[in-house]
């Protein structure tokens, strides 16, 4: 499932369900209605499931990053108090002393006025390993807005949605697992504004207009070179994105990632270049 399929998908059940404007009960734990549900396309998974408590719903979507290093989540439907603000949301497993304090955006679904909460939670060791069969997780904006989960299952089911990100990244030739174990990721060893400048737009495509944000990933050799760029999300013009490709090749240096043994390993870097004519 898309996140836009997903959030077309809440803005129906709030319809459904309830007004919008109600808050859930924060003493109540939601329970399951209705299994995991595990999606995958060509480029991402996602990890999706309903709740209810009395006659409010609930979706919540996990979706792993490319290494799956960290999960974007996504809270929505009836059960989300309406008018939250930006702030810091608590992600708490019942019965661990282990928890993250992260930012949280609101929002709302697209085309409706359902809201719904994202942020983002890392792979830390207390998520999603730490996560068991029968696992109560809490979730809360102080002062805003306060929910407690039943994720029953979610153990297998987030396993299920790792090893489905790791397929892809093994489609690219990318050893995500190796990247989860590097004690350290690559880091800039000179200034990303100086790898890609304004002198530096290709003449033909100023000319042309052309104008685009191109995503990139980069695998770092051992020395902290740039090895192989692969464009993750075209500016939607070849020849920008080639420009980028070959200028990162040639200017970006890093200081290698460290494997878990210290040691300077295979690592990768993914930034994006905005070329755009003043």
């Amino acid at each position: 499932m898309h996140l836009t399929t997903f959030i077309l998908a809440v803005a129906l059940l709030t319809a459904a369900f309830a007004h919008p404007a109600m808050a859930a009960d924060s003493s109540a734990i939601w329970e399951p209605d209705g299994p995991w549900q595990l999606d995958q396309q060509p480029d991402q998974c996602s990890l999706l499931r309903r709740f209810a408590s009395g006659d409010q719903h609930l979706s919540l979507q996990f979706q792993p990053t490319f290494f799956s290093t960290s999960y974007d989540v996504i809270l929505a439907g009836s059960g989300v108090a309406a008018g939250l603000k930006p702030g810091k949301v608590r992600f708490s497993l019942e019965g661990s002393d282990k928890e993250q304090v992260v930012d949280g955006q609101p929002g709302t679904a697209t085309g409706s006025s359902a809201p719904l909460l994202r942020w983002t939670v890392s792979d830390d060791g207390a998520f999603p390993d730490s996560v068991g069969e029968d696992q109560i997780v809490q979730i809360a904006m102080p002062d805003q807005f306060a929910a407690a989960l039943n994720l029953r299952g979610a153990k297998k089911a987030l396993a299920a949605v790792r090893d489905c990100q790791d397929r892809i990244a093994a489609a690219q030739d990318v050893d995500a697992p190796a990247v989860r174990r590097q004690s350290s990721a690559p880091v800039p060893a000179n200034h990303p504004g100086y790898w890609v400048t304004f002198q530096d737009y290709p003449q033909e495509a100023m000319r042309a207009h052309m104008q685009g944000i191109a995503k990139f990933r980069l695998t770092i050799d051992r020395k902290g070179l740039v090895d192989t760029c692969h464009i993750t999300s075209t500016s939607g013009y070849t020849l920008l994105d080639e420009e980028t490709c070959k200028l990162l090749k040639a200017r970006a240096r890093f200081k290698p990632a460290l494997g878990a043994d210290r040691q300077p390993s295979i690592g990768y870097y993914s930034n994006r270049i905005s070329w755009a004519i003043p």
